[in-house]
């Protein structure tokens, strides 16, 4: 082989090398928090409801999710945002993200590369930051470390949970799963346990 074939078959080498570390250090590398807002995410369009014996199913397959809709619940698609939102029968919804009556479940999934710790620092500087009532736990969702995030205001009449769930995978795309209920303080603990078995439904790949 003469040296001109050599010098190509080595820079050719040295490139793939370069784009497997370059690959291997975008996955592993966690997104900044000022780049989450503008990252990737599923758009309604990815979310098929499926008709089954056992109910209503909704797939994720671009994201790998599954999750079944609570009987009587209606799950509406918004003009505008990646995500979707899953309302009970009662529900009723003020102009703004507070709930009148009844329960709001609101799925997203953003692309992006995140640990549990980085989502619990950024809560606490974000909008609800003022609001005192605030917890957090990590618990398990479909077998999977997640963030538990609960925030009550009695002067709004909110009640908000959320659980994000992150998901790293070196030959896939990184996800953050969330899932957030929001209702009143006097439906609370009825949405609480609807919330619960919606919960159990989710199984994420």
């Amino acid at each position: 082989m003469s040296s001109k074939k050599i010098i190509i078959l080595i820079a050719i080498i040295l490139l793939l090398v370069a784009g497997g570390v370059f690959y291997w250090w975008k996955q592993i590398r966690e997104t900044p928090s000022q780049d989450w807002n503008t990252a990737g995410s599923s758009p309604p369009e990815d979310y098929i409801v499926k008709e089954t014996p056992e109910g209503k199913i909704v797939e994720n397959k671009k994201a790998g999710l599954i999750f079944r809709i609570p009987e009587g619940w209606e799950l509406r698609k918004p003009e505008f945002g990646n995500f979707i939102s899953l309302y009970s029968p009662d529900a009723v919804e003020k102009k703004t993200v507070l709930m009148e009556k009844g329960c709001k479940i609101t799925i997203e999934i953003k692309y992006i590369n995140v640990k549990i710790n980085s989502i619990k620092e950024n809560l606490e500087k974000n909008i609800w930051s003022s609001i005192s009532q605030n917890k957090y736990d990590i618990v398990k969702i479909d077998n999977r470390e997640s963030l538990k995030y609960i925030t009550e205001d009695k002067e709004l009449n909110l009640y908000h949970s959320e659980f994000y769930i992150p998901f790293c995978n070196l030959l896939s795309k990184n996800k953050l799963h969330s899932f957030g209920l929001t209702t009143n303080l006097e439906d609370k603990e009825k949405c609480s346990q609807e919330f619960n078995k919606f919960l159990e439904t989710v199984l994420i790949k």
